[in-house]
């Protein structure tokens, strides 16, 4: 699987949140735009995020699902299982990475 750079710093900053309490666990696109190491466009990280669940690295909440917070109904980003078990396993060879 190819990813790149941006799309592992999302994946990173996504695994970095679990870290968070069980309420603040998963990110919001706008939290997402603050958190990533990178500066970034929302376009941008949308397409980004639209890839990674595509590729089954990322889950999001429906829009039946959707949570409020600052306000407004928002929508969830968190890392799958198979994804967290890739990073964790680090294979190199399941995982090519370019700039």
């Amino acid at each position: 699987m190819i990813l790149t750079e941006k799309q592992l710093s999302i994946i990173f900053t996504l695994i970095n949140s679990d870290s968070l309490t069980d309420s603040e666990r998963h990110l919001d696109l706008d939290e997402l735009i603050i958190a990533v190491p990178y500066s970034v466009s929302k376009a941008s990280i949308q397409f980004s995020l639209r890839s990674l669940v595509d590729k089954g690295m990322v889950q999001k909440t429906d829009d039946l699902n959707r949570v409020v917070r600052r306000g407004r109904r928002r929508t969830l980003y968190w890392i799958t299982e198979s994804c967290a078990k890739l990073m964790i396993k680090d294979n190199s060879a399941d995982l090519a990475v370019f700039a």
